[in-house]
């Protein structure tokens, strides 16, 4: 049984805000795949954001259900990472090529944008708050989680108002942690979900663009053969 004392009213529907992204990424990819025979490589980088995104957000409910923020917060950085991974789709020349050396193996970071820049985590994630302003900040913060800080200093003392420790304590479950804390989690979590389907959708959009016009070159190429 999940502890009662996090599942105040607040953090229970922002669970179930973000749990109804599960049916989202489903519904988008269905329609990804609907024409099978007109797939690309970035359909299949595109399903792969998803299936990592199907598992973090089950992942983060479960964590956050356990009383576990200290692990949970760490997904809100991966599942940032599929968001800014996707939007390089966008940066380079030719975004066929570009999941063609990520399949094979190559680091996104070793690859290169239509600016000649590495596509370094850093540098996507200023690209991106160029379009959703709320990234820069998140990034930061989120890295203070991944990479060992005072964030997790603090997640297991006591300070009094002058600043002296008063008191310690180690726990598989969450210390110090207020229900703040995991509602800006679970929005975070929620808004990269949002945004990964934005992408997904121009991604979609920009496929029937693609297909409409090669009928048009198919048809005026039929049309010539006639004169």
């Amino acid at each position: 049984m999940y502890p009662t004392s996090i599942m105040n009213e607040e953090v229970e529907k922002l669970l179930k805000d973000l749990n109804k992204y599960n049916h989202h990424f489903i519904k988008i990819t269905k329609n990804l795949v609907k024409d099978s025979q007109e797939m690309y490589q970035v359909d299949f980088y595109v399903i792969g954001i998803v299936n990592r995104s199907l598992s973090l957000l089950y992942g983060f409910e479960t964590l956050i259900k356990s009383n576990n923020f200290n692990a949970a917060i760490h997904l809100v950085r991966l599942h940032l990472d599929s968001l800014l991974r996707l939007s390089a789709v966008w940066l380079v020349d030719d975004s066929e090529s570009f999941v063609k050396e990520v399949m094979a193996g190559k680091p996104v970071a070793k690859l290169k944008d239509r600016k000649n820049k590495l596509l370094s985590d850093s540098y996507l994630a200023e690209q991106a708050s160029g379009i959703f302003p709320w990234i820069r900040d998140v990034y930061k913060t989120t890295c203070g989680f991944i990479h060992y800080s005072n964030k997790h200093i603090y997640r297991g003392i006591r300070i009094d108002k002058v600043g002296r420790i008063i008191s310690g304590k180690i726990s598989k479950e969450d210390i110090n942690i207020q229900d703040t804390s995991r509602k800006e989690a679970i929005e975070c979590m929620i808004e990269t979900s949002r945004c990964i389907i934005l992408f997904i959708e121009k991604w979609l959009n920009f496929k029937k663009e693609l297909k409409h016009s090669v009928r048009i070159r198919i048809r005026n190429n039929r049309e010539d053969n006639f004169h």
